[in-house]
């Protein structure tokens, strides 16, 4: 959500010259809701202009896409498009449109159009806006009216201030509704993911703190499950900082290798245990585990390897695992946009697990690995989300829409 993230502008002038104008799309967030597949998408105008080197963005637009993934047969038959949620017709650069980063006063104002928004730990979608009075609330669409209805559900708040590493030092989950962060007064703080209000959880905040005071551990992928009673940090196998090469870390007083073993908190305690990965050959940003979950209470890791998966507790059981296969098939690697639903037994991995000769990468391409683990099963869902617009005057509008 929007409150969570800030940008800074800076400042430079916008030369008008004759452009090409080409169609753009992208995909803000995505959730599997049961067998309906459901995508927040953004569009715009794209214009290159003659003789410089970056482009522009206008008539840019957000759309909430529904699939029913039950049904098979032509994409615009199965799906809905509700909106524009937003729109703007306002010049912004294409980096401000594609991924946030505002450069100058119309990029800005430009952002003000769209609302913070995203799917919450149910697939509802939800928006963050300030009322005339100038409070901040978070309000709900309800995207089977038309035109589209949003309803407050609960007040909200600015979050304080990051400190200075604003990846590693901010830690979130979608499914707890939860992030904590490291401050810019050096203090560590929990709040609501979706409203930003203030969350009083002191084996969070403490476990949390204990993990960014361990200097030698830094450069870490760390993870908070779903019901928050767990964090498990996966350092990469060395840290560079700047003078010194740290391959090695200090636990209870003893030497262990960056490379082959990590770190668990586990409530109450904010005191961690060490678990050790997996073997793997794979690149050293890509090995396991991938991720943390919590199923059925119990903590299990996940390993990514060559077209298999695998769900596995800290001391190396094997729970589930989803064997190699001709298809489908991937490469070892991470895959950061995915979904679990513990209720259902299933894993979702949205864009990353492709097959090594889809060379599709637009974000008009959503490649879709739903990975029953409790049953044993694994599907690949393709959607091509242009065969839901046409393009008009250099931009994206629905064959089909909700107003």
């Amino acid at each position: 959500m929007g409150v969570l993230i800030s940008f800074v502008a800076a400042s430079f002038t916008l030369v008008s010259a004759p452009a090409i104008a080409q169609p753009e799309m992208s995909v803000r967030d995505r959730y599997l809701a049961g067998s309906e597949l459901r995508i927040l998408v953004d569009t715009a105008q794209v214009m290159q202009r003659k003789g410089r080197s970056s482009s522009e963005a206008g008539k840019a637009r957000g759309w909430f896409v529904a699939i029913d993934l039950t049904k098979s047969g032509p994409l615009v038959d199965r799906a809905r498009v509700v909106g524009p949620l937003w729109s703007t017709d306002a010049v912004q650069s294409e980096l401000s449109f594609s991924i946030g980063v505002r450069f100058t006063a119309a990029d800005v104002a430009a952002g003000k159009a769209r609302p913070p928004m995203g799917f919450d730990d149910r697939g509802e979608l939800i928006r963050q806006v300030r009322t005339p009075e100038g409070t901040l609330i978070v309000e709900r669409c309800d995207t089977t009216k038309m035109p589209a209805a949003w309803t407050k559900v609960s007040d909200a708040s600015e979050l304080g201030e990051v400190g200075e590493d604003w990846i590693e030092g901010v830690l979130r989950n979608p499914n707890a509704r939860t992030l904590v962060q490291e401050e810019a007064d050096g203090k560590t703080r929990a709040y609501d993911l979706f409203a930003g209000t203030a969350k009083t959880d002191q084996w969070l905040t403490e476990a949390f703190a204990d993990l960014r005071s361990r200097k030698d551990l830094h450069n870490t992928v760390t993870w908070l499950t779903d019901d928050a009673k767990y964090i498990v940090a996966r350092p990469q196998d060395m840290h560079n900082t700047g003078r010194t090469m740290i391959e090695d870390f200090v636990f209870e007083g003893k030497t262990y290798s960056r490379a082959d073993y990590g770190l668990v908190y586990t409530r109450p305690q904010t005191k961690p245990t060490l678990f050790r990965k997996p073997v793997s050959d794979a690149m050293f940003l890509e090995k396991p585990p991938q991720g943390a979950y919590s199923i059925d209470g119990e903590l299990m890791l996940l390993e990514i390897a060559d077209s298999s998966l695998r769900l596995f507790t800290p001391d190396g059981t094997t729970r589930f695992e989803w064997a190699k296969h001709d298809s489908p098939r991937w490469s070892a690697g991470n895959a950061p946009f995915r979904q679990i639903d513990v209720a259902a037994g299933r894993l979702i991995f949205f864009t990353f697990l492709r097959d090594p000769d889809d060379q599709n990468h637009g974000w008009d391409h959503e490649n879709i690995v739903i990975w029953d683990y409790k049953l044993g099963t694994l599907r690949r869902e393709i959607v091509e989300l242009t065969e839901l617009f046409d393009v008009k005057d250099g931009v994206y509008e629905p064959k089909s829409v909700a107003k």
